[in-house]
Protein backbone atom coordinates (compact mmCIF):
# COMPACT_ATOMS: atom_id res chain seq x y z
CA UNK A 1 0.00 0.00 0.00
CA UNK A 2 1.36 3.07 -1.21
CA UNK A 3 0.50 6.56 0.35
CA UNK A 4 -2.48 7.97 -1.29
CA UNK A 5 -1.76 12.00 -2.86
CA UNK A 6 -4.42 14.42 -2.59
CA UNK A 7 -6.12 15.11 -5.84
CA UNK A 8 -4.16 17.98 -7.46
CA UNK A 9 -6.70 20.79 -8.01
CA UNK A 10 -4.74 23.31 -8.79
CA UNK A 11 -1.10 23.55 -9.96
CA UNK A 12 1.03 24.97 -13.11
CA UNK A 13 -0.65 21.99 -15.21
CA UNK A 14 -4.42 22.25 -14.22
CA UNK A 15 -6.35 25.09 -13.85
CA UNK A 16 -9.56 25.75 -12.05
CA UNK A 17 -11.82 28.13 -14.40
CA UNK A 18 -14.45 29.94 -13.30
CA UNK A 19 -16.51 27.57 -16.17
CA UNK A 20 -16.16 25.11 -14.54
CA UNK A 21 -18.06 25.46 -11.64
CA UNK A 22 -21.61 24.92 -11.59
CA UNK A 23 -23.10 27.89 -12.26
CA UNK A 24 -25.88 27.61 -9.12
CA UNK A 25 -22.55 28.40 -6.80
CA UNK A 26 -21.42 31.63 -8.39
CA UNK A 27 -22.68 34.76 -7.79
CA UNK A 28 -25.22 36.17 -10.43
CA UNK A 29 -24.20 39.12 -12.75
CA UNK A 30 -26.86 42.05 -13.28
CA UNK A 31 -26.86 42.97 -16.94
CA UNK A 32 -28.75 46.32 -17.53
CA UNK A 33 -28.40 45.87 -21.61
CA UNK A 34 -32.15 44.95 -22.14
CA UNK A 35 -33.49 47.21 -19.94
CA UNK A 36 -37.34 48.39 -21.45
CA UNK A 37 -37.50 52.33 -22.05
CA UNK A 38 -40.74 52.96 -19.62
CA UNK A 39 -39.89 50.29 -16.99
CA UNK A 40 -35.95 52.16 -16.48
CA UNK A 41 -34.23 53.74 -14.16
CA UNK A 42 -35.68 57.52 -15.78
CA UNK A 43 -38.74 56.02 -14.37
CA UNK A 44 -37.62 55.79 -10.74
CA UNK A 45 -37.41 58.67 -8.19
CA UNK A 46 -34.40 58.78 -6.30
CA UNK A 47 -34.94 56.81 -3.38
CA UNK A 48 -36.03 53.93 -5.65
CA UNK A 49 -33.16 54.17 -7.06
CA UNK A 50 -30.86 54.24 -4.33
CA UNK A 51 -32.84 51.16 -3.01
CA UNK A 52 -32.86 49.37 -5.78
CA UNK A 53 -29.02 49.67 -5.86
CA UNK A 54 -28.55 48.36 -2.37
CA UNK A 55 -30.88 45.34 -3.49
CA UNK A 56 -28.59 44.79 -6.44
CA UNK A 57 -25.80 44.49 -4.03
CA UNK A 58 -27.04 42.25 -1.88
CA UNK A 59 -27.94 40.32 -4.37
CA UNK A 60 -24.71 39.81 -6.00
CA UNK A 61 -22.94 38.68 -2.35
CA UNK A 62 -25.29 36.11 -2.71
CA UNK A 63 -24.69 32.34 -5.21
CA UNK A 64 -27.78 31.61 -7.09
CA UNK A 65 -28.22 28.41 -4.44
CA UNK A 66 -28.34 31.10 -1.31
CA UNK A 67 -31.26 33.23 -3.56
CA UNK A 68 -33.24 29.67 -4.67
CA UNK A 69 -33.39 28.84 -0.88
CA UNK A 70 -34.63 32.68 0.21
CA UNK A 71 -38.14 33.55 0.65
CA UNK A 72 -39.69 35.32 -3.15
CA UNK A 73 -39.91 38.56 -0.96
CA UNK A 74 -36.99 38.28 1.01
CA UNK A 75 -34.10 37.50 -1.43
CA UNK A 76 -35.47 35.18 -3.52
CA UNK A 77 -37.53 35.31 -6.99
CA UNK A 78 -41.00 35.13 -7.71
CA UNK A 79 -42.05 33.20 -11.05
CA UNK A 80 -44.19 35.22 -13.65
CA UNK A 81 -45.79 33.39 -16.26
CA UNK A 82 -44.64 35.46 -19.81
CA UNK A 83 -48.25 35.73 -20.56
CA UNK A 84 -49.26 37.70 -17.82
CA UNK A 85 -46.47 40.51 -18.67
CA UNK A 86 -48.58 43.38 -20.32
CA UNK A 87 -45.08 45.11 -21.14
CA UNK A 88 -43.01 44.42 -24.49
CA UNK A 89 -40.80 41.99 -24.40
CA UNK A 90 -37.43 42.49 -25.78
CA UNK A 91 -36.62 40.45 -29.07
CA UNK A 92 -33.40 38.61 -27.32
CA UNK A 93 -35.76 36.86 -25.11
CA UNK A 94 -36.72 33.64 -26.78
CA UNK A 95 -39.45 32.03 -27.10
CA UNK A 96 -38.10 29.46 -24.90
CA UNK A 97 -38.32 32.06 -22.02
CA UNK A 98 -41.58 30.64 -20.88
CA UNK A 99 -41.12 33.29 -17.21
CA UNK A 100 -39.62 35.72 -15.88
CA UNK A 101 -38.55 36.08 -12.24
CA UNK A 102 -39.23 38.93 -9.99
CA UNK A 103 -37.06 40.29 -7.57
CA UNK A 104 -37.73 42.57 -5.21
CA UNK A 105 -36.69 46.18 -3.94
CA UNK A 106 -38.08 49.09 -1.15
CA UNK A 107 -40.72 47.01 -0.19
CA UNK A 108 -42.14 44.67 -2.88
CA UNK A 109 -41.98 46.93 -5.90
CA UNK A 110 -40.61 44.78 -8.34
CA UNK A 111 -38.11 44.38 -11.02
CA UNK A 112 -38.15 41.31 -13.78
CA UNK A 113 -35.56 39.63 -15.96
CA UNK A 114 -34.24 36.67 -16.67
CA UNK A 115 -31.60 34.05 -16.39
CA UNK A 116 -29.27 32.57 -18.44
CA UNK A 117 -26.07 30.99 -17.11
CA UNK A 118 -24.77 33.17 -14.53
CA UNK A 119 -26.04 36.28 -16.08
CA UNK A 120 -29.63 37.88 -14.98
CA UNK A 121 -30.69 40.20 -17.24
CA UNK A 122 -32.96 42.78 -15.87
CA UNK A 123 -36.51 43.70 -18.45
CA UNK A 124 -38.43 45.97 -16.21
CA UNK A 125 -38.30 47.81 -13.01
CA UNK A 126 -41.91 47.38 -12.43
CA UNK A 127 -42.07 50.64 -9.32
CA UNK A 128 -45.66 51.63 -10.41
CA UNK A 129 -46.74 47.83 -10.44
CA UNK A 130 -48.48 48.21 -13.81
CA UNK A 131 -46.57 45.36 -15.67
CA UNK A 132 -48.54 42.29 -14.29
CA UNK A 133 -51.25 41.88 -11.78
CA UNK A 134 -49.98 41.48 -8.98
Amino acid sequence: MGIKRPPVTEGPNVKITIDSLSSEIKHPIFCFRYLTKGYDLDECDKDEIVAFTKQLHKLSQLTWDDIRGSGRHAMGTEKINRGSVKGKIHQVVTDDVKFFLAWRFLGKKPFLGYKKGIVFHILWIDNKFSLYNH
